[in-house]
Formats: structure tokens, sequence, C-alpha cells
């Protein structure tokens, strides 16, 4: 059987539709290729962020903005996910967080530009 691939133009162009509206999530637990909204953090003034990306070039995207989420409840992240909606909507992308980060009750988390890169 032969291999196929795409090209790295392909890659690029597919990386910036799906990346051009795309929100960041915090997760509890592995959202799994699947994209389990279950493992997302909920409540206290806990939402999705918005984030931005550089034009895909060698098969890559990298965030160029920061995310601040504030008001969250007492978790750990230990995942990240980026999603095509502030709410619902299909995972894109997950990233484990490694260390996982603990969150004080009505405390912030913030990702820096740069942090989240998605490789095709």
């Amino acid at each position: 059987m032969s291999s196929s691939y795409l090209s790295t133009w392909a890659a690029n162009s597919s990386l910036d539709f799906l990346l051009a509206s795309a929100f960041l999530s915090c997760h509890l637990d592995d959202p799994t290729p699947a994209g389990l909204g279950s493992t997302e953090i909920l409540g206290g003034g806990y939402q999705r962020q918005p984030i931005t990306f550089s034009g895909a070039a060698n098969r890559a995207a990298v965030s160029n903005n920061p995310q601040v989420f504030t008001g969250m409840p007492e978790c750990t992240v230990f995942w990240l996910g980026v999603w095509n909606g502030l709410a619902g909507g299909r995972m894109v992308s997950a990233v484990q967080v490694s260390p996982a980060v603990p969150v004080p009750a009505s405390g912030q988390f913030v990702v820096a530009a740069g942090d989240i890169a998605i490789l095709f």
C-alpha cells in the first residue's frame, strides 16, 4: 500500500482556516481526540477566551495574544483546548499543561502569547 500526505501549502491553509475564529479552554482532564466538553472547567467566572494565531508557516501556527481566565473556581488545569466556538463548537486541538497548574478559588490562569503552538 502506498502512503500519502498533505503538502505544506495544504497543511498551512488548513490551519489558517481552522484557527480563523478560535477560543481557548481549560480542562480538568484530557478532552481526548473526541473533544469531550465534559472535561472542561465549569463555574465561577470561567469562560473560554479568544485566541488568535499567526499565519501558519512550515505546518505550524503559534498564538499571538495572551489569554487571562479570571474568577476561576478552585481547580487544577491539566489540559487546554482550542475550540471553534465560545460555547459548544468543536475542538480543534488539545495541549497538555505540564506541570499541571493549581488555581485558587476566584483566581486567574494566564496563558502568554506564544505558549500555544499547533502543528499539522
